[in-house]
């Protein structure tokens, strides 16, 4: 796996990126990339809604 958000202010600054209207296709997959290496360290105490949400989105724009 390629990108991994591992900070609380690195997870912050990639979940307001995610939302940006003028995300590029690319960056996309690397936030959710991100974001599903996140949720595979988080797992196990829960993974927040909004990175679960996060995921969704980008896995829309991805595909």
């Amino acid at each position: 796996m390629g990108y991994k958000i591992e900070k609380t202010d690195q997870y912050r600054k990639c979940l307001e990126e995610a939302y940006d209207p003028q995300i590029s296709k690319k960056r996309a997959k690397e936030l959710l990339e991100g974001f599903l290496y996140f949720k595979s360290k988080t797992v196990s105490s829960g993974t927040p809604q909004k990175a679960e949400d996060a995921i969704v989105h980008l896995q829309g724009i991805v595909s």
